[in-house]
């Protein structure tokens, strides 16, 4: 929880044997309502290179408000 109004969804994964079959858009979805029923909004992380779950936010309403730059050495 961010706040009484927020939260953050961390980690969620689908197994790859069970990807691309709609489960994980079903998931978020059941997620969101249930969700929708105690908090004003949601927050998440996620990659821009990991294109299938930035996809899968993108159908589910979610709206890039920050981008993060990491460099490594």
């Amino acid at each position: 929880f961010l706040s009484d109004t927020r939260i953050c969804i961390s980690d969620v994964e689908i197994f790859e044997e069970h990807r691309n079959k709609g489960i994980g858009y079903q998931f978020m979805r059941e997620v969101l309502r249930e969700m929708s029923l105690y908090f004003h909004s949601a927050f998440l992380h996620v990659t821009k290179e990991n294109i299938p779950a930035y996809n899968l936010y993108k159908k589910l309403g979610f709206q890039e408000i920050d981008s993060t730059l990491v460099y490594k050495k």
